[in-house]
């Protein structure tokens, strides 16, 4: 997927319009950081709205990983895959 200047100021107003802005203590993007940003995602939230192919993580803090760890959690799951157009909840 290739980002536009557009989208930099659609993505920047909507930063400024943000009520709350959660930081994680990471200096640059790692697979750890993915990861560990998911999982801080996953333990704000009630419901988890996966948008996912199904398949295994290709890198650690993957989509496949976040849902993992959602269901590990107990957390409902709402899987809609976009290659079969399935819709699934998994917990």
């Amino acid at each position: 997927m290739t980002f536009t200047i557009n989208d930099l100021v659609k993505y920047k107003d909507l930063l400024k319009s943000a009520k709350n802005l959660i930081r994680l203590n990471f200096d640059k993007p790692s697979e750890i950081a993915f990861y560990e940003d998911g999982k801080h995602l996953v333990n704000l939230s009630d419901i988890v709205i996966a948008i996912w192919n199904g398949k295994k993580a290709k890198g650690l803090g993957g989509t496949g990983d976040i849902v993992h760890y959602a269901i590990s959690k107990g957390k409902m799951v709402v899987h809609l895959n976009p290659l079969t157009r399935e819709v699934l909840c998994l917990s």
